[in-house]
């Protein structure tokens, strides 16, 4: 079986903000993702090319691709 986990927070229901990417949140969203690119290179970019292309750009070329 997989690992539990438990997330608290001081409300019962927080509040989450939706908002697209945008050239002025580009900050933002480059910060949320981190310096790997959320999950090892990958910039969400799995969803948007084949796998051929998302292996190659792993990192920077997925960045790239995605901004």
């Amino acid at each position: 079986m997989g690992q539990v986990l438990e997330v608290k927070t001081k409300s019962k229901n927080p509040e989450l903000a939706f908002r697209p990417v945008t050239k002025s949140r580009w900050r933002a969203f480059e910060q949320l993702f981190g310096t790997r690119g959320a999950c090892g290179g990958c910039w969400c970019m799995t969803w948007r090319v084949k796998r051929t292309v998302f292996e190659k750009g792993k990192g920077p070329g997925n960045k790239r691709a995605m901004k």
